[in-house]
């Protein structure tokens, strides 16, 4: 028997959400997307059953005869403010069973999103409004499109914007005043609903709840990566002195969650197993979700600083005051992306935990794993271009462990010291300009994304970067490693194996050229109790043998670029 199914997504997601670099219209964008779907299961629940909800697409099935009606209700509920400012397509269909049903709405799909406008269209005040001030191109909207800051010691300061952009800052930051961090706490809500999470639904939950409604969020990603700023006052000097004013941006994408869905709907039921799928992804995002926020309130040997204040959004003619805030924002949440923005300081701690908690995540007893990439960059970099470099990474890791071994927990990262960037979007490109043609084919194709535990390891590493390995030496060999041939670095045979620490070489040889300076720079080290073991502990983060030369090659420049990340240097606020 054939039944009805109805697809709906949000299509051209970077032209209506990354347009800005205004964090409540991201933040806005973003969610709109996701409540749309959410909303319109919830109002038609007795009309449509949800297959998969993702976080700007659901897929459903339906037993109202009338579909074209059902349809254009559909239709009007999404072209209703604020959902008409971000946009969505509708395709349905007949089919015997939702495998076919997917593969011929997909098709359909694809068809009217290259009919479609990339943009919203925006409708300017009057014929000769100028642009909005934060996005440049949409059109100025009318007298209610402006937005108002009024700081505490300054004077009022408005700014022209959309019409759209106004209802998208308002969707991601009204919510906020009523709640603290809302649109987390309706997440965790929804998520701890499901019946695989029953076990969540416990005392510790709601404290964790309660606890959240008292932060909001950041108002700019400046306030992120400010470091002067605490909950209670402003310092005189950045507790993080290096990394004051830089942000991490991580991106992950599943690897394969499409196809493992289009196998589950290969079984004898494929509506249950799509929905079984569907509520154990979910389950798993949830309690990760649940998981790092517990951290961020409570872990500070983890994710140290995270407690902030941020000036408070507020309606024209209010004054502005400060809030409670925590230093992270969830851009993309649901289906197979996820992307977050915090302080650079724990950037490099948040890849570890987040491959810690998603380590253990099976479907069928088939792992579900993840490529990421890892941004560190000014927080005055558009964040729509430090979102594509993390996608970049992501892909590229795909892509090249599909080739090798398979696709696995992966992720690289790259470091932008100034608010330039990579113009050219290509992974290897960049890596090859960065470090050089001779040395960059020895890099390897990816690092490992496996459980580290990084909280017992994190105190020997800090103190081997901090107070065992000089500073001068790793630049002196990472200037070295880049600029000469791995015939010179390595001699002869590249493979063959060469221990750690070296020893001393034979009168009369002369031992490749990395050899010689990591006996110098053993030699200028006056404490080497814990200098093997801290090493080893960083090799296998970076999945590198310590035993053979290009890899701890790589070893030393990831500890140059890295150093100031992994082992963030604080600066104790006098008391």
């Amino acid at each position: 028997m054939t039944k009805h199914y109805l697809l709906i997504e949000g299509i051209n997601i970077d032209a209506n959400v990354f347009d800005t670099n205004q964090l409540s219209v991201i933040r806005g964008s973003s969610f709109l997307l996701r409540d749309a779907i959410l909303n319109l299961a919830n109002k038609f629940s007795t009309q449509l059953t949800p297959l998969s909800l993702g976080g700007s697409s659901g897929f459903f099935e339906t037993t109202d005869s009338n579909i074209h009606s059902l349809v254009t209700t559909i239709q009007s509920e999404l072209e209703t403010p604020p959902c008409s400012t971000v946009p969505f397509i509708i395709e349905h269909c007949q089919a015997k069973d939702p495998k076919s049903a997917k593969e011929t709405l997909l098709a359909q799909l694809r068809i009217r999103q290259l009919r479609a406008a990339t943009i919203v269209p925006d409708t300017p005040a009057t014929s000769n409004s100028g642009a909005s001030h934060w996005h440049g191109v949409r059109p100025q909207g009318s007298q209610d499109a402006q937005v108002r800051y009024a700081p505490p010691d300054g004077t009022e300061e408005i700014t022209l914007i959309s019409s759209s952009e106004k209802q998208r800052w308002d969707h991601g930051r009204n919510r906020e005043r009523v709640k603290g961090q809302s649109y987390h706490l309706d997440e965790l809500t929804q998520l701890h609903e499901t019946e695989d999470c029953a076990a969540l639904k416990n005392g510790s939950y709601k404290e964790l709840e309660e606890r959240l409604k008292k932060y909001g969020f950041c108002r700019e990603l400046g306030h992120i990566a400010d470091s002067r700023q605490t909950p209670e006052n402003t310092l005189e000097q950045p507790i993080y002195p290096k990394l004051d004013g830089k942000v991490a941006i991580f991106y992950a994408d599943g690897n394969d969650f499409g196809k493992r869905q289009r196998e589950r709907l290969k079984s004898d039921n494929p509506a249950q197993a799509q929905q079984e799928f569907d509520r154990g992804l979910r389950c798993c995002r949830s309690k990760l979700l649940t998981t790092l926020l517990q951290d961020m309130l409570d872990n500070d040997a983890l994710f140290p600083d995270m407690k902030t204040r941020s000036l408070h959004n507020v309606k024209p003619g209010e004054i502005s005051s400060w809030q409670k805030a925590l230093r992270l924002e969830t851009l993309l949440w649901g289906g197979d992306e996820l992307m977050f923005v915090m302080p650079a300081w724990i950037g490099f701690a948040f890849v570890q935990r987040f491959f810690e908690l998603t380590n253990s995540w099976l479907d069928i007893n088939e792992p579900l794993t993840h490529s990421a990439g890892l941004v560190f960059c000014s927080a005055k970099t558009p964040i729509r271009i430090t979102r594509d470099l993390a996608r970049m990474i992501a892909d590229d890791i795909k892509q090249r462990t599909e080739k090798n071994g398979g696709k696995r927990n992966a992720w690289d990262y790259m470091v932008l010291e100034s608010i330039d960037y990579p113009t050219d979007l290509d992974y290897q490109r960049f890596l090859h300009k960065r470090y050089g043609e001779q040395i960059t084919p020895y890099r390897p194709i990816c690092i490992p994304g496996e459980k580290s535990n990084w909280t017992s390891i994190y105190p020997c590493i800090t103190r081997l970067i901090r107070k065992v390995l000089p500073t001068r030496q790793l630049y002196r060999l990472a200037h070295t490693i880049t600029h000469n041939t791995p015939e010179t670095l390595w001699g002869d045979n590249v493979e063959a194996p060469s221990p750690w620490p070296p020893p001393e070489p034979d009168t009369g040889t002369n031992p490749p050229l990395q050899i010689q300076l990591e006996q110098r720079l053993l030699s200028v080290i006056e404490d080497t109790t814990r200098l093997d073991d801290g090493l080893d502990q960083l090799a296998k983060l970076f999945g590198l043998k310590i035993d053979r030369l290009p890899q701890r090659a790589w070893l030393w420049l990831h500890l140059v670029e890295l150093r100031d990340y992994i082992a963030p240097q604080r600066n104790e606020p006098a008391s």
